[in-house]
């Protein structure tokens, strides 16, 4: 138990930021943009390939880009996992 009411945390733009561009529907997104661009490119698409092209581009991401693109492949590794045990 605290003493006395306590104080909301402020949340700094940078953090409201980070948590709008990693919620569950832009990781969706997200998904679906590279799912896309691997397709496109390679004419089909796995969820290694996917994981791979988005790994790859993470060097160099800001930190922006960096926490977008780990939402994403977070996604897919859950998506992928997922699958897998549906198979097995």
């Amino acid at each position: 138990m605290t003493d006395g009411p306590q104080e909301p945390k402020e949340i700094s733009p940078s953090d409201r930021f980070k948590a709008l561009i990693t919620n569950a529907e832009s990781a969706t997104y997200g998904l679906k943009d590279n799912l896309l661009a691997v397709m496109t490119r390679d004419g089909s698409a796995t969820w290694q390939t996917v994981a791979a092209h988005i790994e790859a581009q993470l060097p160099g991401a800001g930190e922006f880009a960096t926490a977008r693109l780990n939402a994403i492949l977070a996604l897919v590794r859950t998506l992928s996992n997922r699958q897998a045990s549906v198979s097995e």
